[in-house]
């Protein structure tokens, strides 16, 4: 009996069992880009604190910024939207560029750092009148220098887009330089 009691005793010291929590888990694997449906999710019983999003309604119809492995919780850092940017600079924003091979995006990964490069074809202009033609070289801008690859959307359907992360300060010349030029991409070390 005392041997009970001092089992009772040290027993009813020790930490309390971990509290379980419901987080709802990608019920299969699940490319960047995927708009998630209720199929796609499930709940499970995890021990600690609960790191996914609140509810089903609050995930459903979102994209996914990265793929995603059977099993693991559908975080804010998982879905397009602020929390993408969580534990960046706060002059961080999101920018999405299309790739003008997008076959390149296949290349590059969540977590790569990139260098935008943008090129304008050469062009020919003639004076009015019959007076004489010139021809404006081609030129490669960099448009972004070490830019984190957010998310990568590639194939057919989204046609080879990456969501960027760049300071705030340059997202005017990105874009600048990017409208109207072929755009590719040069993966870093």
């Amino acid at each position: 009996m005392l041997l009970f009691a001092i089992w009772f005793t040290v027993r009813a010291a020790g930490p309390a069992p971990p509290e379980l929590v419901t987080v709802l888990v990608a019920a299969q694997d699940l490319p960047a880009g995927h708009r998630l449906t209720s199929e796609d999710l499930r709940t499970v019983e995890q021990n600690g604190p609960g790191q996914s999003l609140p509810g089903l309604d609050s995930v459903v119809g979102r994209v996914l910024a990265t793929p995603v492995r059977e099993g693991e919780p559908i975080t804010d850092t998982r879905v397009l939207g602020p929390g993408i940017l969580r534990g960046l600079p706060a002059e961080s924003v999101a920018v999405p560029i299309r790739l003008s091979d997008p076959a390149g995006a296949a290349l590059v990964r969540p977590g790569d750092r990139v260098n935008v490069l943008a090129s304008t074809a050469a062009s020919w202009s003639a004076e009015a009148g019959g007076g004489s033609s010139s021809l404006s070289p081609s030129s490669t801008e960099q448009a972004a220098r070490n830019a984190l690859v957010l998310s990568v959307y590639s194939g057919e359907e989204h046609g080879g887009v990456l969501v960027l992360a760049v300071p705030a300060s340059e997202v005017s010349g990105l874009v600048g330089a990017t409208t109207g030029a072929q755009v590719s991409v040069v993966v870093l070390p």
